[in-house]
């Protein structure tokens, strides 16, 4: 394990506006916080815009369920007409 990867994880300065930020903050060395960390894997996460959108899409990594069935397993449905 890296010594980055063991460093505390702290929050954002300031206002933080948007709820995705309880899954992110920054290395305790990085005085200037300029690189945002995700918290549940330690993983650098590019952020360079200061936009949270691009943030949002990465918590969902972590809980992605995978599906049980394949698509070509799923029985069609036939659709009726209107006589």
């Amino acid at each position: 394990m890296s010594a980055a990867a063991s460093e505390e994880i702290v929050n954002k300065r300031g206002k933080v506006s948007s709820p995705v930020w309880q899954f992110f903050g920054y290395y305790k060395s990085d005085r200037s916080q300029t690189n945002v960390v995700c918290k549940l894997c330690k993983t650098v996460v590019p952020a360079k815009t200061g936009n949270t959108m691009n943030l949002m899409y990465h918590p969902l990594e972590h809980s992605r369920i995978q599906p049980t069935t394949s698509v070509a397993a799923t029985p069609h449905k036939q659709q009726t007409t209107m006589e």
